[in-house]
């Protein structure tokens, strides 16, 4: 096995493909891959349901998702949506999201290794955003810091990827698309799993070992009125990454624990209540960056500490009701998340750039939610809502103990935001066909912030900077019904990135604050359903326009790095998806998207390497981090006797790091496989992703005139996993 896993693609390599790929069609796209039939959150299931039913199914079933805030079939939804079930992320051994959305189109997570920027359709942030412009929901309840994105996906019922602006019913930060994550409910039926997992990383010093175990059990505790769910699990890995400066070979190595508590309540037909409780906590040796002419692949060089520690809690309390003339809806919710991370960012043996950053946020939310009953058969469906939230934010970001004075500074930043919004959203359907939906949402949000900065000589200045300000967000889609399996449709809707705080840069108050940034987007698309439920194909083609975009660059007065809104620039693409289930037991499925960026507006100030400044216009460049097209193709065959094969292959195309589109990322490709036997009660999985070790860089930047840093890619790794389900 190792021997094969060394091999490198040469000429041979779609040859090797193509027999892997006969050796290991993908199994049938069952609860969630695209393509999946889900219970409704509301009902109880009576019985137990088994992870493979379905197997034997050659038909597609309907997939209920909630992406528009109601239950509703997915082919029946205006707009771009991927949706994967708990089965499908199961079948592919994703763990997290960032895992998952390779195999949504058109989008890429920008691995930071302490942050995880998601970008859809070309909708970026800038390098050092707290916020990112796609809004992240598990079980209705905001998860706004982009260092808390990137959750493990353990029990969970359906992950649903919804494309372009979503502020009618989303929303502040939601201008590129959402990620809902919705958790699994513990019914009627007693189930549980116990699996444990060995894996080893492959880099270029020898392989890491790696361990994963983890436990779900769901049980009613009194029948059709009271039922619990628990779910946990534990990671420990020594990394892939080498530190050649002490000869430390596991400067990555991780631990992390996660568990969940679910607790649901149903004390009549029409009342279903949940109390969700998640916990985390990580311990990582955070060796990330290196510079690419310094050290080599999976080497770096640090002289300086280096840790990450994160610890983090979310409740969400949820009551619905469903009544014979609305249904209603309460989501309260509260996220606290800790983050405390020491770097070597000069990447170097020499104390140029020791940073220490620690955030700890706060958040409360609630929303009431009234809507037409879900067994409604008038033309009108409808509903509106209300939604209120407060976030504390502390941060504190310093680069002492530079052998360089001037660098020594430190800056602690208090930040207060609150919020209310009002929303709602109706559509009309004409002759069972013509579908018209409108909606809007008023976005009101106030800002205060007050920053206390320490120089390189030891004086303090505090200042404070604050606004507030409200935003109209509609939102409008046509959608005509072609035949009962096939749908054309146009939206319209504008998303906004709220304003922020220059946490790490800030000088003084005219640089703390910069203000928010708009899209517009527009989109066309057409879904369809074929051959008796047998193949599903979504495509859709959109155009955004994007306003008083949040760029980061040189002040021209100060020399130092601020944020301003000081660029305009587009995207245009499509996308589409495909699944299909050819005979029993073997299904396939993919998606490919295309996305063309360009800034149309920026003049930008620069260092000139020597304690200038220059000026750069990047007029007519691509958007960096986008790339120009990304695809997944993936099969998989369940053979009656138990054993199956799966091969996904996960497409990456050619985009830029920066702005200036100096540091280039070539086309990559990936390949999972995944070969296994599952019985009435256990399975057990052989495994390697990244087969044949791709070399890729999940970011690049150019480091103050030191070279170009660069994280590299996650190397191949291999690993067997046994599960135990009753």
């Amino acid at each position: 096995m190792k021997a094969f896993l060394r091999f490198k693609p040469t000429g041979g390599y779609f040859s090797a493909l193509a027999a892997i790929c006969l050796m290991s069609f993908n199994a049938p796209v069952q609860a969630g891959a695209p393509g999946v039939a889900h219970t409704p959150e509301t009902a109880v299931q009576t019985e137990p349901q088994s992870e493979t039913a379905g197997a034997a199914r050659t038909e597609i079933g309907n997939i209920t998702v909630t992406a528009r805030k109601k239950e509703e079939n997915v082919q029946n939804v205006p707009m771009s949506l991927s949706v994967f079930s708990n089965q499908m992320i199961e079948e592919a051994g994703i763990d997290d999201t960032s895992e998952l959305l390779q195999y949504s189109p058109n989008v890429y997570v920008r691995d930071a290794g302490n942050n995880h920027q998601t970008v859809i359709r070309g909708v970026t942030a800038f390098q050092s955003a707290m916020h990112s412009g796609t809004g992240y929901y598990i079980d209705d309840v905001n998860i706004p810091l982009i260092y808390m994105q990137n959750p493990d996906l353990i029990e969970v019922e359906r992950v649903e990827v919804l494309k372009g602006p979503q502020g009618a019913l989303y929303g502040r930060n939601s201008e590129s698309g959402v990620i809902n994550i919705i958790t699994r409910k513990p019914d009627n039926s007693y189930r549980g799993k116990v699996f444990g997992e060995y894996n080893f990383q492959d880099s270029e010093h020898g392989t890491k070992p790696g361990y994963k175990a983890g436990a779900s059990l769901s049980t009613p505790v009194v029948r059709n009125k009271f039922y619990i769910g628990m779910t946990g699990k534990y990671e420990d890995s020594d990394g892939y990454i080498k530190n050649e400066y002490n000869n430390d070979e596991n400067a990555d190595d991780e631990r992390r624990v996660n568990g969940r508590i679910n607790l649901r309540w149903t004390p009549s037909e029409n009342w279903d209540n949940a109390l969700i409780l998640d916990a985390m906590d990580s311990d990582e040796g955070f060796a990330n960056g290196r510079l690419i002419n310094n050290t080599g692949r999976h080497l770096v060089d640090y002289n300086d500490i280096h840790y990450r520690k994160q610890s983090g809690n979310t409740q969400a309390l949820r009551l619905k009701h469903r009544g014979s003339t609305f249904d209603f809806l309460s989501v309260t919710g509260r996220s606290y998340f800790e983050d405390d991370a020491k770097g070597d960012f000069d990447m170097t043996a020499f104390s140029i750039y020791p940073n220490h950053q620690k955030e700890e946020d706060t958040q409360y939310s609630q929303e009431f939610r009234i809507s037409s009953p879900a067994d409604s058969t008038g033309p009108w469906s409808w509903l509106a809502g209300t939604y209120f939230f407060q976030e504390d934010l502390d941060t504190y970001f310093s680069s002492t103990g530079s052998i360089f004075a001037f660098i020594n500074t430190t800056r602690s930043t208090d930040i207060e935001m609150k919020g209310a919004a009002l929303f709602g959203q109706a559509t009309y359907t004409l002759m069972d066909r013509l579908h018209i939906t409108a909606g809007a949402r008023y976005d009101y949000q106030d800002m205060d912030g007050t920053q206390t900065f320490t120089d390189s000589a030891g004086n303090t200045t505090t200042y404070s900077s604050g606004s507030s300000s409200g935003e109209f967000l509609p939102k409008a889609s046509i959608a005509y019904d072609l035949t009962e399996s096939a749908m054309a449709y146009a939206t319209v809707a504008k998303g906004y990135m709220s304003g922020g705080y220059s946490y790490a840069m800030a000088t003084d108050s005219d640089t703390l604050m910069y203000s928010p940034e708009y899209t517009w987007n527009y989109e066309l698309g057409f879904k369809s359903t074929w051959l008796n439920n047998r193949l599903v194909t979504n495509l859709a083609v959109f155009y955004i326009d994007m306003e008083d975009k949040q760029v980061q660059e040189v002040s021209s007065t100060s020399f130092t790095s601020v944020i301003q809104n000081a660029a305009k620039a587009r995207s245009y693409g499509a996308e589409l998806e495909i699944q299909a289930r050819p005979a029993k037991g073997w299904s396939l499925y993919g998606g490919v998207g295309y996305t063309n960026t360009k800034i149309e507006e920026w003049l930008a100030t620069e260092s000139d390497g020597m304690g200038g400044t220059i000026q750069y216009d990047y007029s007519g460049n691509e958007l960096p981090n986008v790339p120009g097209f990304s695809y997944n193709i993936g099969s998989q065959y369940i053979f009656g006797s138990g054993f199956y094969g799966r091969v996904d292959l996960l497409g990456t195309g050619r985009f830029y790091h920066d702005p200036k589109n100096t540091l280039k990322e070539s086309t990559y490709e990936i390949i999972n496989l995944r070969l296994g036997y599952m019985a009435e009660n256990y399975e057990i999985v052989l495994w390697a992703n990244n087969v044949f070790d791709t070399d890729y860089s999940r970011v690049q930047f150019d480091w103050a005139g030191m070279g170009t840093a660069v994280f590299d890619g996650i190397p191949r790794q291999v690993g067997v996993t046994l599960t135990y389900r009753f």
